[in-house]
């Protein structure tokens, strides 16, 4: 690619090239901000076409640093070269900036046609600029989606007989109904079941507050109930659950 330059292009002899470069690495970070607009224009898209040559000549461009130096170039104010809504457009795709890569190139087309010296490939990262950016906003509405099925819900939890580790076991048992479950909040009380038929039998109750994700569960609701039996050396516990949404 041509050396970007924000000047007009005027062959210095080579001892004074010289000197000029080691005049601009001497000065460092600390004083390129007092050099004029120019100059530092110069300076950052020496940076960039350093950059974007390693690519083409096989190797790997920083691209971020590229389209930084570009954006620092233009930020100067001075007046860009020709091509450099090409160059920049290529940096911004090549770091994922799909829709700002669109803009740069679209300008680029639009002021060089079919004549510009870039012209195929511009062609080329704009459509891959557009695909990109197409794959971008059905991923950001899919987050969007499942960011907006999350549904607070409310689950009481029983088990007769067995009163050890209530919200562990409550909380298993809802994981395992709805592996989406996130924050949960749990607490139980022991006491004697009421029901004439279970007198003798005490229970463990436990209230958990959670959240569940109806499109990743693929579900309408998280309401129902639900009862189990569980085995063990020990005999089998009945337990159950009922889950509302609030």
């Amino acid at each position: 690619m041509e050396i970007l330059s924000a000047m007009p292009h005027t062959r210095l002899p080579r001892f004074l090239l010289a000197c000029l470069t080691a005049t601009l690495l001497g000065s460092g970070a600390a004083t390129a901000q007092g050099l004029p607009p120019t100059v530092e224009a110069d300076r950052q898209l020496q940076l960039a076409s350093g950059e974007m040559e390693k690519e083409d000549k096989g190797g790997k461009a920083d691209w971020p640093k590229a389209a930084a130096a570009l954006k620092a170039a233009e930020a100067t104010g001075v007046p860009m070269p020709a091509n450099f809504d090409y160059h920049y457009g290529r940096a911004l795709q090549a770091t994922g900036q799909h829709a700002a890569a669109l803009e740069r190139l679209e300008r680029y087309l639009r002021v060089h046609g079919t004549k510009g010296k870039y012209y195929s490939q511009a062609l080329q990262i704009y459509t891959s600029a557009q695909a990109g950016k197409a794959a971008a906003d059905e991923a950001a509405r899919q987050r969007a989606a499942v960011a907006a099925a999350w549904v607070n819900v409310k689950t009481t939890w029983w088990s007769v007989d067995e009163l050890e580790d209530g919200c562990e076991r409550a909380e298993s048992r809802i994981e395992r109904y709805a592996p989406s479950a996130r924050n949960l909040d749990c607490s139980c009380k022991t006491g004697f079941i009421e029901h004439p038929a279970w007198r003798d039998h005490q229970e463990i109750r436990c209230t958990v507050t959670w959240q569940g994700n109806l499109l990743q569960e693929k579900r309408e609701t998280f309401h129902g109930e639900r009862k189990y039996r569980t085995h063990s050396g020990s005999g089998s516990t009945l337990e159950g659950m009922r889950s509302r949404q609030e």
